[in-house]
């Protein structure tokens, strides 16, 4: 049971389905369409940088926002189509990479549907309905790919009032934030110094990783922030942010925030972005202090994976500190500083002491689109949000982050202070831990069969030269199902698949194709089918995590197979899901059927190289986990043996070819640097000692001119 409720208002929840089909070329010719005034996309950007790099705060705007007043009265054209009545408006804004609109009124009755498309209906949003309807009468949208976007709302003849739709702005994406494709970012994606969230190296903080979500303000600017507990420890969705984000009621109100946009594993895949809400209230907020409080409008359901951020309030520097942003509005990165930061004062703009300063990070940077990401601990606590600085890739120096310690108190005013809303019980207290907000039988992780030292692609099934299609898709063999092995439970319950989409394409505009999601039980393979469920392909995109929610929770006993059919697929639509590419490895989770039966990946390419579908899948109501690393036990292009080990052995690395390693690090389980001494026995070999460090887990990290290398050992101690 979740603890606690929420202020009312619905989020940027949909109800899923398809808009009523209206002739596209009929509403081309018709008043439906607005088109906006053309801005120069390069000019913009460029100013955006300049500005960010002028006052060395780090949100980032990526796009133009027109002030319009367009409502279901003044603009489009009403349609009658079956048992309802349709209002299409197309709008324009030449150039755009992506459009996202802000409603000033949005009041649906019961069973009115609002959807957003793009022209070619490939990117698609919605129904948004009655349970979106708030009582600010406020509403935003996330970004609808493309320069022209289609607003349709279906209403019942016989509803019990009409809609009041009325949009005030509507915002021009001149960096690209949403693509199709694999071109979700044309920017590219954040600095290369940057390390995804889900990598073993920052793996202790995976908790602390959940809370953080990237933030669209009105529309226009990206930010991070993150959810935070309070003394009642009862689930009240406060996010905390930089002050320079989110200042007033209207941007709280207008604002998207999105959770879970990460990469599954550590190599770079664009994340999956339908986890998100819209809408929130200010409840404390401070310029000169540069801090932002909002309650969100709807508490982030399980399925989202909600963690609250414990916190510190005291000025003693902690040890180190890390931080879990979104640079560029990038996938969930995380930066870590293994020294303790300073008391400084960043700004004349700013009160004296109020921000923490991180002199250098040793992983990772922040860039523009982190401002307000959280600074946590090692204690695992919140301890500032991210003004602003000249940390990049190339420098990853001085960042500021204002102090939480300061905006607790500072100021005696309720909307300027976070003691009356951190510290509703009037405790007093110094630091809190961290809150999962649902019981046991609620709480929802998400698990992956990839490794860092995996790459992903498509994997093609070549004969003599000749492709003859895709060893995960559409194949000339006629394999048509495929499945993922998972071993990390006694008992779950699976909520959803996230998948990396390799190839997604229908084979005409007309097509209904489908791939069927099905849940198998079963030892060695796919025996028992428990459950399964149908997906359109046109709603699926390609080179980027697609998340496919299931209809309910599916309950499993044991190992589990997650697997997808082409069956349903018509002609000449195209469908295939990356393959870790594992040159040398055997490690394998990845299963094709052929006919009746099912084989492993190595019995049907006669092979010793195994693989692995990139799938995250999430569990809820995990019993007796046997923990992330069931078939994380081998590495790609080195060996670590023997793991385990103990003090009177040497911990060897071997790796495929020659290395020449500049920098060798080992880490605790806390992202602690520790002293290990280590030698370069031969060529291809690296061995380390570890005595005299205490029994546990420990991280290597080795780094070539162009390759990085980690891996997780556990060191026993002694017999």
């Amino acid at each position: 049971m979740l603890i606690g409720g929420s202020i009312p208002g619905r989020a940027q929840l949909s109800d899923g389905g398809k808009p009523l089909d209206i002739s596209y070329s009929l509403s081309l010719k018709s008043k439906s369409v607005v088109s906006l005034p053309a801005v120069n996309n390069d000019l913009l950007l460029k100013n955006s940088i300049a500005k960010s790099n002028e006052n060395r705060l780090k949100p980032f705007r990526f796009a133009e926002p027109l002030a319009v007043n367009l409502t279901s009265q003044n603009s489009g054209q009403w349609f009658v189509l079956d048992d309802y009545k349709v209002w299409q408006l197309i709008i324009t804004s030449s150039g755009a990479k992506s459009l996202n609109l802000i409603f000033d009124h949005y009041k649906l009755p019961e069973d009115g549907r609002l959807f957003l498309f793009s022209a070619d209906r490939r990117d698609l949003i919605g129904a948004f309905t009655a349970k979106n309807n708030k009582p600010s009468g406020t509403f935003a949208t996330s970004p609808v790919v493309g320069d022209q976007l289609v607003v349709q709302y279906e209403e019942p003849l016989d509803a019990a009032f009409s809609a009041e739709l009325s949009i005030s702005q509507v915002n021009h994406d001149f960096v690209g934030v949403k693509s199709l494709k694999s071109d979700r970012r044309p920017l590219g994606v954040s600095g290369s110094c940057n390390i995804n969230v889900n990598c073993d190296l920052v793996e202790a903080y995976e908790n602390e990783s959940n809370a953080a979500c990237r933030i669209i303000v009105s529309g226009v600017d990206l930010c991070t922030g993150a959810l935070v507990n309070n003394t009642n420890n009862d689930g009240t969705p406060y996010v905390y942010t930089a002050g320079h984000c989110i200042d007033s009621n209207k941007k709280a109100s207008e604002s998207i925030f999105l959770f879970n946009y990460e990469s599954p594993y550590c190599g770079d895949i664009d994340g999956d972005a339908s986890h998100s809400l819209s809408g929130s209230i200010l409840r404390a907020e401070s310029d000169k202090l540069d801090f932002s409080l909002v309650e969100l409008g709807t508490i982030p359901p399980a399925n989202y994976r909600p963690y609250f951020l414990g916190w510190e309030r005291g000025d003693t520097p902690p040890d180190s500190t890390v931080c879990i942003h979104h640079p560029l509005g990038d996938v969930k990165k995380m930066a870590v500083d293994r020294h303790s930061p300073q008391i400084k004062t960043y700004s004349s703009d700013y009160i004296d002491n109020a921000h923490w300063f991180i002199g250098n990070w040793e992983e990772g940077t922040t860039e523009g689109g982190s401002s307000g990401a959280p600074l946590i601990n090692d204690e695992r606590r919140l301890v500032g949000s991210l003004t602003g600085g000249a940390a990049t890739c190339e420098a990853p120096n001085r960042d500021y982050f204002a102090r939480l310690g300061v905006a607790w108190d500072y100021y005696s005013q309720d909307s300027q202070q976070l003691k009356k809303w951190l510290d509703p019980s009037n405790s007093n207290s110094s630091s809190i831990d961290g809150l999962n907000p649902y019981s046991t039988n609620e709480t929802c992780g998400a698990f992956t069969n990839f490794r860092d030292e995996d790459t992903h692609g498509n994997i093609a099934i070549v004969e003599q030269g000749v492709s003859k299609g895709y060893w995960s898709g559409n194949n000339r063999y006629g394999f048509q199902e495929f499945a993922e092995k998972y071993t990390l439970t006694n008992r779950s319950e699976i909520s959803g698949v996230s998948v990396g989409v390799g190839k997604a394409s229908l084979g005409n505009l007309s097509s209904d194709g489908k791939i069927r999601v099905s849940i198998y039980e079963g030892t060695d393979y796919p025996t028992d089918l428990i459950y399964d469920q149908d997906f359109s392909l046109d709603a699926i995109d390609e080179g980027v995590m697609n998340y496919l929610e299931f209809n309910q929770r599916v309950v499993t006993e044991g190992n589990f197979f997650v697997a997808y059919s082409l069956d349903l697929l018509q002609q000449e639509d195209t469908f295939a899901v990356y393959l870790a590419e594992r040159e040398v490895d055997p490690l394998n989770s990845f299963y094709i059927k052929d006919g009746a039966d099912w084989y492993t990946y190595q019995e049907k390419t006669n092979s010793s190289e195994g693989s692995a579908l990139l799938m995250e899948v999430v569990l809820c109501n995990i019993d007796a986990a046997r923990g992330k690393d069931t078939l994380k036990n081998a590495n790609l292009e080195f060996a670590v043996f023997p793991n385990p080990f103990h003090s009177d052995q040497k911990l060897m690395v071997k790796f495929k070819q020659e290395v020449n390693p500049f920098i060798v690090q080992v880490f605790d389980l806390t992202g602690r640097q520790v002293n290990v001494q280590y030698e370069k026995p031969g060529d291809k070999w690296l061995s380390f000692d570890f005595s005299g460090q205490a029994p546990g887990n420990y991280f290597l990290k080795i780094v070539e001119r162009k390759k990085r290398y980690s891996a997780k050992v556990v060191f026993l101690g002694d017999y």
